[in-house]
This record gives structure tokens, C-alpha cells and sequence, in this order.
């Protein structure tokens, strides 16, 4: 918000995952917020693919990208 100062939030636990139509979301990874607040992931396509990425022989060949989401653990902000 313009005029309010950013505060990061630091140690704070974060998990991404992949959002599944068909069978439970996959967690690619967690990890903690560094000193700026900042946290990042690393994971490959197989960890991502499902049994409803995987297309028919016949069908051409596409890139499926993931639906993430993050979910972040217990950040309390004191004011």
C-alpha cells in the first residue's frame, strides 16, 4: 500500500503446491523466508505430472504447465 512501509516477513514457513483436478494436490516443496523475506523453490516437471497431464498417443504433444499455490504457515504481523 502506497505509504506503508514493507516489513519482511522473516522465517515464516512457505509451501508451494501444485493443484490436482483429479487426485491430492502436490507438494513441490517448503521452505523458510530468508532475511528480505524472500523464499524460493526448486522442483521438475515429474514431480508435477499427474495421471490427468498424461495425454493419449494420438493427441499432440503439449506443455502442461502446473497450478500452483502457496500456502504460508502462521505469519503474524505486529504492528
Amino acid at each position: 500500500m502506497a505509504g506503508r512501509k514493507e516489513v519482511p516477513l522473516v522465517g515464516v514457513k512457505v509451501s508451494l503446491f501444485d493443484r490436482d483436478r483429479l487426485s491430492s494436490d502436490d507438494l513441490l516443496g517448503s521452505g523458510l523466508t530468508d532475511s528480505k523475506g524472500r523464499v524460493s523453490f526448486g522442483f521438475t516437471a515429474r514431480q508435477y505430472a499427474d495421471i490427468e497431464d498424461v495425454k493419449k498417443p494420438s493427441q499432440p504433444l503439449r506443455l502442461v504447465m502446473p497450478d500452483l499455490y502457496v500456502v504460508v504457515h502462521g505469519a503474524a504481523v505486529k504492528r
